[in-house]
């Protein structure tokens, strides 16, 4: 059983490698060139997560033909608010009724880690940013709503997820052996642990970009990627 500090440790290690990538980029396109923005992370006896990539993302009710990366399940504006990612900061935008820790707000307002935010009259969600190296945020519902296609959370991924055993985990997998960081670079998606990770049953270098339609397999731990 490791412990936090050596959790901690180890992840740092793997932002050292990932820094060191970033400056020596691989060429290519991706996410906006033919692969998606968006796409829902299967983690196998853990759930479903819709992984949104663009630095704005909107929100909105469910309805056939709708353009938002976040459609919801409930009574809402078409297009309901935006969330804006600027660095490591986060702003959202109403466009119809949306409160922000109780109080309405009429304009773009920061929004800070934990803060609660209700669109209409109940969609309820929490806004995080658990891990304290990655800007990548996590909005969870805190009412009975839910995303179209169902996920159990939603997940602004700014350069790095990172799905673990540690309470700082983007995704919290408890009963994995180590962490598996996910990174973007170039616009393509890449991934990486200390321990041995396969792509579709053969070895994965960290060279390899990611595509939805993949699974991802660590000891005792499989993901998959599946285009919305």
């Amino acid at each position: 059983m490791f412990s936090q500090w050596t959790r901690f440790n180890r992840l740092g290690h793997l932002w050292h490698w990932i820094l060191e990538d970033r400056r020596h980029p691989l060429p290519g396109t991706l996410m906006k060139n033919g692969q998606p923005e968006r796409f829902i992370l299967w983690v196998d006896g853990v759930g479903g997560f819709l992984i949104c990539l663009s630095d704005k993302i909107t929100l909105g009710q469910s309805v056939p033909g709708t353009t938002v990366d976040i459609p919801i399940l409930a009574d809402l504006s078409a297009k309901h608010a935006t969330i804006h990612r600027d660095g490591e900061n986060y702003l959202i935008e109403p466009h119809g009724n949306v409160l922000l820790n109780g109080s309405r707000i009429l304009e773009p307002t920061l929004l800070r880690d934990e803060a609660r935010l209700t669109l209409g009259r109940d969609v309820e969600m929490r806004f995080r940013i658990p891990h304290p190296l990655s800007a990548t945020a996590r909005l969870d519902f805190t009412s009975h709503y839910r995303t179209d296609p169902r996920s159990d959370a939603i997940l602004l991924v700014s350069q790095s997820l990172v799905l673990g055993p540690s309470h700082q985990s983007h995704v919290l997998c408890h009963q994995w052996p180590d962490d598996i960081v996910m990174f973007q670079r170039q616009n393509k998606l890449y991934c990486r642990s200390r321990q041995p990770v396969k792509l579709d049953g053969k070895p994965l270098p960290s060279t390899t970009p990611l595509e939805c339609g993949q699974r991802i397999s660590m000891q005792g731990c499989v993901i998959s990627l599946e285009e919305v």
